[in-house]
């Protein structure tokens, strides 16, 4: 926050909120840094002249893809697949499901996976999360729909909202396999859709090798409501494992 340009940005995202909290500042200031390419590369600058011995290959937070995703973008991000958001949830979640399945196919397959490690250990919880949202933003501006990262639903942030118009809302929660799935898919992502008044969520699962038995759990939750006849989050899980070389993969 030294630097005035970035300051005067953010404060300028701030200016109607009376005591911005915690959250307010964390989204005023990725606003300010996500508004495009040229941005971005000023406010990575501004970090890399602030902290000391800022290394690209230990970049645990993955602004340096980021960085590459926002600037270049994939080439294969544009799809012929049409939306029709009139629809409302139903479609919103239809594109929901594509963009996730864009970013799994980059992950898994592609060599995505290597851009969520420091040498033997995942990066942050935020580093996948920053990634998706610049493959989701590409689809949501070729569909004018709104895509909000940590809106805040009344009791804390939901990782991403979609939404068009007022009532058509889809949520996606993004956790680490390290991280508490159980209570995330169980109570977090269901809180939040009730805060949100939305009955559609994602439940997505970055996999580094850890998850051992919670995926039977969560599973098993899900069951349980769609006996019940509830709608249950859909659950995602994406296998962001070191994996071989290409050339050495069977």
């Amino acid at each position: 926050m030294e630097n005035a340009r970035i300051r005067d940005r953010v404060n300028r995202f701030l200016g109607s909120i009376a005591k911005p909290t915690v959250a307010d500042r964390k989204h005023a200031l990725r606003t300010a840094a996500l508004g495009s390419p040229t941005d971005f590369d000023f406010f990575l600058a501004a970090v890399k002249e602030n902290v000391n011995n800022y290394d690209p290959n230990l970049d645990v937070l993955g602004y340096y893809r980021l960085k590459a995703i926002v600037a270049d973008g994939f080439p294969d991000l544009k799809q012929a697949t049409s939306y029709d958001l009139k629809l409302g949830s139903n479609e919103i979640m239809r594109l929901v499901r594509d963009t996730i399945a864009q970013f799994k196919r980059h992950v898994e397959p592609g060599n995505l996976w290597e851009e969520l490690w420091v040498g033997n250990k995942p990066k942050k919880e935020r580093a996948s999360q920053l990634i998706y949202y610049a493959i989701a933003d590409a689809f949501c501006k070729a569909n004018d729909l709104d895509i909000s990262p940590e809106a805040n639903m009344g009791g804390g942030p939901i990782d991403f909202k979609f939404s068009s118009g007022y009532k058509a809302r889809v949520l996606v929660e993004m956790k680490r396999s390290g991280g508490a799935v159980v209570h995330g898919y169980e109570k977090q992502l269901e809180f939040y859709k009730s805060a949100s008044q939305t009955e559609f969520g994602v439940f997505v699962i970055v996999n580094y090798g850890d998850l051992g038995k919670k995926l039977n759990e969560v599973m098993r939750i899900r069951d349980e409501r769609l006996k019940k006849g509830e709608r249950a989050s859909e659950i995602v899980v994406i296998d962001a494992t070191r994996k071989a070389s290409a050339s050495k993969r069977k």
